[in-house]
């Protein structure tokens, strides 16, 4: 029986979750690039394993990155909107985001 519960709520998890982080870049863009450390707007922003921010700077130290994981995880593209840019600017995004209840916001 919990074999069968996982099978259905393990794929939904990533579903639901992919959704939240879809949500929460169209709303909040620059509390989603200073969680990931970029900084910049850049093609093929790589998922950040580890870093030393530097907010001076605006710039990380000691990167070690997955090259295009973040673009592909956040966006579903291989570009990526950076921390200054998204403080500059509203986001703009092509793609509707979705609520639990199915609706688009």
């Amino acid at each position: 029986m919990c074999l069968w519960l996982l099978l259905i709520i393990a794929p939904a998890q990533l579903c639901v979750g992919d959704l939240h982080g879809l949500n929460t870049l169209h709303h909040q863009p620059t509390k989603v690039a200073a969680m990931e450390g970029n900084w910049e707007t850049e093609a093929g922003v790589p998922l950040l394993l580890f870093a030393w921010p530097d907010q001076q700077a605006q710039t990380n130290h000691w990167e070690i990155g997955i090259p295009n994981m973040a673009s592909l995880i956040l966006t579903h593209d291989v570009e990526r909107r950076g921390a200054r840019a998204s403080a500059r600017s509203p986001a703009t995004s092509s793609r509707p985001s979705a609520s639990c209840s199915g609706r688009s916001a």
